[in-house]
This record gives structure tokens, sequence and C-alpha cells, in this order.
């Protein structure tokens, strides 16, 4: 999808698309909403429809800066609702930040496999408390941890 919203308080298209993501025959893979202008509201709504998309396995939020650590967090529950993961899931550009507690950082390594995160939001205390947590997790893991950019993924790429 390229726009699901046309100005700050039209909601039409994310309400049609949560109505497909809620079918029982739906099975999208893949779910782009690249700099659409969501806000952690629109993300709480999109949530209630994940655990009920058995096939998404990829979630890409990235380019929408009204996003939080409250829509991480609506995702997170969902997908504990669901007990699967994402694969993978892009979070750069948007405000996604800390302190986590416990439950967020465990269900972070828990429910995604991939994290991209790039936020100017994002401190390093912050990126410390993530890599720790991910690492005790996933000890074969990988990290990428420069400037504003962080990557976290489940499985080392090199083998």
């Amino acid at each position: 999808l390229s726009a699901i919203r046309r100005g700050p308080t039209d909601h039409p298209a994310l309400e049609h698309l949560t109505k497909v993501l809620s079918q029982e025959e739906c099975s999208l893979t893949h779910l782009s909403l690249a700099s659409n202008g969501l806000t952690d509201s629109s993300i709480i709504v999109l949530s209630r429809c994940l655990p009920l998309c058995p096939t998404l396995v990829s979630l890409n939020l990235s380019g929408n800066p009204s996003v939080t650590s409250v829509g991480l967090q609506s995702i997170l529950m969902s997908m504990r609702e669901a007990s699967r993961p994402l694969t993978h899931l892009n979070l750069q550009g948007c405000q996604v930040s800390g302190p986590w507690d416990s439950y967020a950082l465990d269900g972070l390594s828990t429910h995604v496999q991939e994290l991209r995160l790039c936020s100017q939001s994002l401190n390093k205390l912050n990126r410390d408390a993530l890599k720790q947590n991910w690492v005790k997790n996933h000890p074969d893991g990988c990290f990428l941890n420069q400037n504003s950019k962080f990557l976290l993924s489940a499985a080392d790429s090199s083998r």
C-alpha cells in the first residue's frame, strides 16, 4: 500500500485494511505501511487484527514518526496473543524508545526475529538494554549498533 490516509483525520482506508486482515482467508505475508502518517492510535487498531492473520511474517512501519513505544507495545501484545513471531519488524524512522521493562524486552526477543530501529529517541542506554536482552535470548544472533541505527537478528546471517 502506498497510502492509507489522505490526512490526519482520514481513516477509511485503515478500516478497510483491518477488515481484510480480519478475514479468515487472509493470506497476506508481508505488509508495508511505510511513510503513511500512522500514529500509535492507528497501530493499536491495526494490532487488533494481527492475531487473525496467521500468515503475516513481515511488518514494515518505517517512516511513521508518530509511532512510539506505545505502538510497539500494542504490536507485541498482539503477537503474544497470536503465539507466533514476526520474522521482520521495521520501525526505522519511528519514535520508539525506552526505557523498557522486562516484559517488553522479553516480548521483543520472543516475538520478533529481526528488528530494525532507527530513531533519534533511541539513546545509548536504550540500545544497551535491547542488546543485552537480545544476546541473552539469542546467543547465536547478531546486532548492528551504529549511531541511531539499531538492527537485531535472531540468527547469525554469516552462517
